[in-house]
């Protein structure tokens, strides 16, 4: 029900006093009306509500974001190699997890870091690579294929402790 202020009550009292000079087809679109106010006032309450969850929903996912963001920047999630002597083959390193490289998909990697491209295309072309010859690499190392910025590292990580010779 209403709040009763000063200025409920007296339209109340207007409409008390209406009503004797109203016929049935008038009283009948009022309660028509009052029915629909009513029902938009139960839309509003629930969209306010549904309003409050969302905005505490976000909430939730920011500060699970920046916890994220913050697992992200510790050491433990930073890329790290070792070059097998014995074998010839690499291993890649990152959030504590290893994954093994031959010499020749190593190579293949620099390679696409290193492109001279837009960041977009070699994002894209690492996420083929990767998709086509080493699919087991995203689970292994913790890395979203989804995610930019987990092959954005994957890929700065490479650019900078690789060069290529002609």
């Amino acid at each position: 029900m209403a709040k009763e202020t000063k200025l409920h009550k007296k339209l109340a009292q207007e409409l008390i006093e209406l009503i004797p000079q109203l016929d049935e087809e008038g009283l009948a679109f009022l309660i028509e009306q009052g029915r629909v106010h009513l029902y938009n006032m139960e839309v509003e309450k629930l969209n306010e509500a549904q309003q409050k969850v969302i905005e505490a929903s976000n909430r939730k996912v920011e500060t699970a974001s920046k916890k994220l963001n913050k697992k992200a920047a510790t050491p433990g999630n930073e890329y790290n190699i070792k070059k097998s002597t014995a074998s010839g083959s690499y291993h890649l390193q990152h959030g504590g997890n290893w994954k093994l490289f031959t010499e020749e998909e190593m190579l293949a990697l620099v390679r696409i870091a290193k492109e001279r491209k837009p960041q977009a295309e070699v994002i894209s072309d690492m996420v083929d690579w990767l998709d086509k010859e080493r699919p087991d690499t995203y689970s292994d190392l913790n890395i979203n294929p989804d995610s930019d910025e987990d092959i954005k590292g994957l890929i700065k990580f490479l650019q900078k402790t690789f060069a290529i010779r002609r």
